[in-house]
C-alpha cells in the first residue's frame, strides 16, 4: 500500500493504539503521522485490533468514519501457525505436538483458536461500523491475484485503483528448529534431577532462554507440515465460525470449507 503515492503509512507498521497503547492518549496516536502531507488515504496496520474486544468501541468513538480492512487468513492455518509462532517463543515444551496441543490443553492459551473466529470479530466491529466501511479479503486472494486486489482496494479507499504496486514479497517466512535428537537426549539424561527436587533443567531453560533456543534455530528450516489429522479436526471446529462469517460478510470463503 505504501507504494501508492496517494496512502501514508507510519515507519512503524503496528501501533497498537487502541489495543495496548490507548492511555497514552490521541496525541501520542498523532504524533506517528505527523510526517503526513497530501496523501487522501491515511492509515496503520495493526494485528490485534480485531482480537480485543474493547478495541471497535475505542475505534468509533476516535475514528467513526475510517474504512476498514481485514486480511484473513485460513483459520486452519493461522491457528497453526500462531501455533508454531509460540513454540518458538518457548511457550510450549519442545517436544509437544500440535496434535497434542489440540487433545491436551484445557484452555484456549494465547487465543490460538479463538483468535480464527472471524465472525464473532467482525460483528463487534459491525455494531459501530456499516458492512460498507469494511473491506474484507483472503490472504490466498491476495497471494494469487494480488492486482486484482489491490485494484479494488484502491477504488475503496477511493483513491487510483489503476496505480502500478511493483513489489508484492512478503518477508515473514517461518522457521523452524533443529538438533531435535540433542535435544531430547539432553532432556532424558537430565530427568533424574526430578527426584531431587529440581526442575528439569532443558524444559526450564527451554521455556525461560530465548538464548538456549537459539542454539537450535534454523532459519532455512521449515515447520513440518499440518497433519491431515489436525487440519481435518480445526476445519469442522470452525466450519459453523465460516458459514456464519459468510452470512455477516455476504460474500462466500469456499476454499475455507
Amino acid at each position: 500500500m505504501r507504494q501508492h503515492p496517494d496512502v501514508y503509512f507510519p515507519e512503524n507498521k503496528e501501533l497498537f493504539f487502541f489495543d495496548f497503547n490507548f492511555d497514552k492518549g490521541l496525541s501520542w496516536y498523532e504524533n506517528w503521522f505527523a510526517d503526513h502531507q497530501s496523501q487522501k488515504a491515511v492509515g496503520e496496520a495493526t494485528v490485534w485490533y480485531m482480537r480485543w474486544d474493547e478495541v471497535p468501541e475505542r475505534m468509533a468513538q476516535t475514528l467513526p468514519d475510517v474504512k476498514l480492512i481485514f486480511l484473513l487468513r485460513n483459520p486452519v492455518d493461522r491457528a497453526y501457525s500462531n501455533w508454531c509462532h509460540d513454540m518458538r517463543d518457548g511457550r510450549y515444551p519442545f517436544d509437544q505436538s500440535f496434535e497434542a496441543f489440540l487433545e491436551t490443553s484445557t484452555r484456549d492459551d494465547r487465543k490460538i483458536l479463538s483468535s480464527g473466529y472471524y465472525d464473532e470479530h467482525i460483528e463487534r466491529f459491525l455494531r459501530y461500523y456499516s458492512l460498507n466501511q469494511m473491506f474484507i479479503c483472503t490472504t490466498r486472494e491476495l497471494r494469487t491475484d494480488a492486482s486484482s486486489v489491490c485494484r479494488n482496494l484502491f477504488a475503496f479507499l477511493e483513491i487510483d485503483p489503476e496505480q502500478a504496486v511493483t513489489s508484492l514479497e512478503q518477508d515473514n517466512v517461518s522457521w523452524w528448529f533443529h538438533r531435535g535428537a540433542l535435544l531430547r537426549a539432553a532432556n532424558t539424561f537430565t530427568a533424574p534431577v526430578k527426584y531431587l527436587g529440581l526442575k528439569p533443567p532443558v524444559r526450564t531453560l527451554w521455556s525461560s532462554s530465548r538464548h538456549f533456543r537459539q542454539l537450535f534455530w534454523n532459519k532455512t528450516k521449515r515447520p513440518p507440515k499440518i497433519s491431515s489429522k489436525a487440519r481435518d479436526y480445526l476445519a469442522d471446529h470452525y466450519a459453523p465460525h465460516v458459514t456464519r462469517l459468510e452470512a455477516l460478510s455476504k460474500r462466500s470463503f469456499p476454499e475455507w470449507k
